[in-house]
């Protein structure tokens, strides 16, 4: 159960959904328009996530336990997710599509909190809660990858 709830939470932190896939989520309309902010994030997002996913490959340690390592792997993406999501949200939006950015960063900031109560759950070895913890990042996940894909920030899937 451990392992299974690391890699829906860790892979590709929650969701690995292929882009391009016919039979992917249905997107919703877009809703952002100022081009020059998703070229802003597009950016921003691509300096960022690779390296987020790299870390996914660390290796533990000989005295550090599975739930701890991958506790650890979590807080550094959580890290770096809660970073990006200030740097993101920092940048310029015009008019309305600000309030549906917004939106869309508040659910990376819950995200980001659903991958620190799954990394505290590791640590506790509170096997209850890692189904609860990962149908929620799930979901969550799901959102902002519908979201960025209909809105062309795909670099921002995560």
């Amino acid at each position: 159960m451990l392992i299974a709830a690391g890699v829906l939470f860790v892979g590709l932190f929650g969701l690995v959904l292929v882009r391009g896939l016919d039979s992917g989520p249905k997107l919703p309309p877009r809703t952002v328009e100022d081009q020059e902010f998703v070229r802003q994030a597009n950016a921003a997002c691509a300096r960022s996530l690779p390296e987020l996913r790299k870390d996914r490959a660390r290796r533990r340690t000989g005295d550090e336990s599975k739930e701890a390592a991958l506790a650890g792997t979590v807080d550094r993406a959580s890290d770096e997710l809660e970073r990006l999501t200030r740097e993101v949200r920092g940048l310029p939006v015009a008019g309305d599509d600000g309030v549906e950015v917004s939106r869309w960063l508040d659910d990376w900031d819950a995200y980001v909190a659903t991958g620190r109560r799954f990394a505290d759950s590791l640590r506790r070895r509170d096997n209850k809660s890692y189904a609860t913890i990962s149908a929620e990042s799930t979901e969550l996940s799901e959102r902002i990858y519908r979201f960025s894909e209909a809105n062309g920030i795909s670099e921002c899937v995560f």
